[in-house]
């Protein structure tokens, strides 16, 4: 391997590392933002407190789903590992992580979010 395609496969690896790492806080800081997008009935006028840190309860399960995926992710690649190619599975992870944040861009509802967000979890 020369010296250059290592430096990109370095790089590649960086940059998915950071969006796979970097959507826990974000999930955490925006839960407040998310539970007022998703759930709006939860924040109408005259909702109570409890109703309101309920959604956002809602919303921060969205993590625990996707650490659970992970681990069964994990446990699933290991497996493939030893029968494939790591080439091939590490491009296949870089491809659904990239698959996994345009869909959470564009999620119109928190299901649809919560079934695109595990999909970053998915790299060797």
């Amino acid at each position: 391997m020369s010296e250059k395609s290592l430096g990109l496969l370095i790089l590649a690896i960086s940059i998915v590392f950071l969006a796979v790492q970097l959507s826990g806080p974000v999930l955490s800081l925006l839960a407040v933002d998310m539970a007022e997008t998703f759930l709006p009935g939860s924040f109408a006028p005259g909702t109570s407190q409890a109703t309101q840190k309920a959604a956002v309860g809602v919303v921060k399960q969205t993590g625990t789903i996707n650490s659970v995926f992970e681990v069964v992710a994990a446990a699933v690649l290991s497996l493939l590992a030893i029968r494939f190619r790591h080439k091939s599975l590490l491009l296949i992870g870089v491809g659904l992580v990239l698959v996994s944040a345009i869909g959470s861009f564009f999620a119109p509802t928190l299901l649809t979010l919560r079934f695109s967000l595990p999909w970053k979890g998915l790299e060797p």
